[in-house]
């Protein structure tokens, strides 16, 4: 979901509208900071309502004051923040397989994290070798919607 600089409530409903038509199945819609909605509460209190009426999540990274967390947890919507971007900087397979035994034990020691990354020869690679180690076994991989929280 990326909605236009100073989007108005109709702009992000517009943008919503649009979205779910091409995307139905769509279970949450994730902002990882550039959408707009940190900084633009009459964008986001139109994004949430969307989301609570179609009984969809929120998946966002953590900024600043979360102003787009609250307005979900407000709202009635699911919500999760992304714990770390593997890969978006390119990074090694061995610094991605780095961050996922970290959030592997911060998973351990909560109810879960978000990880996100991209289809990348690296990632995929990482994911392969981590799983297969030892350590893996102690958590369980799973689809973001398992730890939405209402």
């Amino acid at each position: 979901l990326t909605l236009p600089a100073n989007a108005t409530a109709p702009d992000a409903a517009q943008v919503m509208e649009a979205t779910f038509a091409t995307m139905p199945e769509a279970a949450m819609v994730l902002d990882m900071g550039d959408a707009g909605l940190q900084s633009n509460r009459q964008a986001t209190e139109a994004v949430m309502a969307r989301l609570a009426a179609d009984g969809r999540g929120f998946i966002t990274a953590a900024s600043g004051l979360n102003a787009a967390i609250r307005a979900a947890e407000g709202a009635d919507v699911p919500v999760a923040t992304v714990e770390r971007d593997l890969d978006s900087n390119d990074q090694t397979a061995a610094v991605i397989r780095r961050f996922i035994d970290r959030s592997a034990f911060q998973a351990r020691q909560t109810s879960g994290v978000v990880l996100i990354s991209r289809l990348r020869a690296e990632t995929l690679s990482a994911l392969t070798l981590w799983s297969t180690a030892n350590r893996a076994g102690q958590v369980a991989l799973a689809p973001v919607s398992a730890i939405l929280k209402d």
